[in-house]
């Protein structure tokens, strides 16, 4: 239902032109966001099949072919203006938030294409070679995320994505190249700044919520009725329908009461370790379509209440993929000290989240897997994750 209620947001197209002038000034400018938007204007549209031609070979599933090879040639000047737009510590997007639910956002998808352009060229770097370089290209990556979580939830779920693809390269170019303590020992301290520099999902949650609060009100009705088909069932969606357009101010006012104090319980549960706020945070899922049953003041949140613990748990899982990255980065250090892998995981400082224990350390003749020790709840497949990377030499 999250991805729904943005799903028909149109993309902001007049706000690089009217912040183009600062560029003229300085470049870069104070605000990275001229430079994505630019950027994005740049970008060309894929041909049928480089979508996945281009994924598959930044993901280290495919090979370089011609076609993605001339994708990258044609848009070096964009990985430049990205790469430079991540350098600025400012960004703002243009979002004029006090619209609620009409809010547009920015162009959630050419910042997640992006990410995949990037990552294939930190690939390219890798084959050629240029190892430091493509992990800067990743590092690059991380922290237009960082950038891109700044607004709603969906924000936060595609910086996510933008991480996940981003580690995954890491994890990919460290195995490939032979670095030496030094190189590692400073990867580590910039996924570890990075790490720091990320914001809580709670904040991420916190702004959503805000966000949604001017619709909740009369003038906002009409907003709160473009929901209504993705996230209530058809039975009763004519009722519902009707209950809305025919409320008045006290309606709303309870509604929005109602909705603030169920987004209130739901922060106070992301304190609590994941194998406690799971459960926790499933059972307050469902509270708001039970209550919406015999009470009018739960509708909306109903309505517009999205799965928290699915997000938290994409959330706790990205968390988690960085922390098996730096695990990996530290027993790669002892390798480079000492010659080989420890045999156990010790003094490490990173865990796995989903467990809050040390990761399972396995070694192999190829290297090391690092696994999680318990499931993730909300996947369909019942996933443990596991991350698995080789050494040289």
């Amino acid at each position: 239902m999250l991805i729904n209620r943005y799903s028909k947001v149109q993309t902001i197209c007049l706000v690089s032109l009217l912040l183009v002038p600062t560029l003229a000034q300085s470049y870069p400018p104070d605000n990275a966001a001229v430079l994505y938007y630019r950027a994005f204007s740049l970008m060309e549209h894929q041909e049928e099949g480089l979508d996945k031609a281009l994924r598959d070979y930044a993901k280290g599933k495919a090979p370089l072919n011609d076609q993605v090879r001339q994708y990258l040639d044609d848009h070096q000047r964009v990985i430049d203006m990205i790469n430079d737009a991540t350098q600025v510590k400012h960004c703002d997007w243009g979002v004029d938030y006090s619209k609620g639910l009409e809010t547009l956002w920015p162009e959630l998808s050419r910042c997640r294409e992006s990410a995949f352009l990037l990552t294939a060229h930190a690939m390219r770097l890798t084959q050629r070679g240029e190892h430091m370089a493509a992990l800067k290209q990743c590092l690059g990556i991380h922290r237009m995320a960082r950038h891109v979580d700044r607004d709603a939830l969906v924000s936060r779920l595609v910086s996510i994505a933008m991480n996940a693809v981003s580690n995954q390269a890491i994890g990919d170019i460290v195995s490939q190249a032979s670095l030496d303590e030094q190189a590692l020992i400073w990867l580590k301290s910039e996924i570890t700044r990075i790490c720091a520099t990320r914001a809580r999902f709670s904040a991420a949650l916190q702004r959503d919520a805000q966000h949604c609060v001017p619709s909740i009100s009369v003038a906002g009705r009409e907003s709160i009725l473009k929901c209504l088909e993705d996230s209530v069932p058809s039975e009763n969606l004519e009722m519902i329908s009707a209950k809305i357009q025919q409320a008045d101010q006290s309606f709303f006012k309870a509604n929005l009461r109602y909705y603030q104090n169920h987004v209130a319980m739901v922060q106070d549960v992301l304190d609590l370790p994941f194998a406690e706020a799971y459960p926790r945070l499933e059972q307050l899922g469902k509270r708001p379509t039970q209550d919406a049953k015999t009470k009018d003041e739960a509708l909306i949140a109903a309505i517009l209440v999205p799965s928290y613990e699915r997000c938290y748990c994409l959330d706790i899982r990205a968390a988690t993929h960085f922390n098996a990255i730096k695990t990996a980065l530290e027993l790669f250090i002892v390798k480079a000290r000492t010659g080989h892998l420890p045999e156990t995981l010790s003094n490490v400082s990173s865990q796995d989240l989903f467990s809050a224990q040390d990761f399972l350390y396995e070694k192999n003749k190829e290297g090391f897997t690092l696994r999680c020790r318990t499931k993730d709840p909300s996947s369909s497949k019942s996933e443990t994750y596991d991350y698995t990377f080789k050494v040289k030499g």
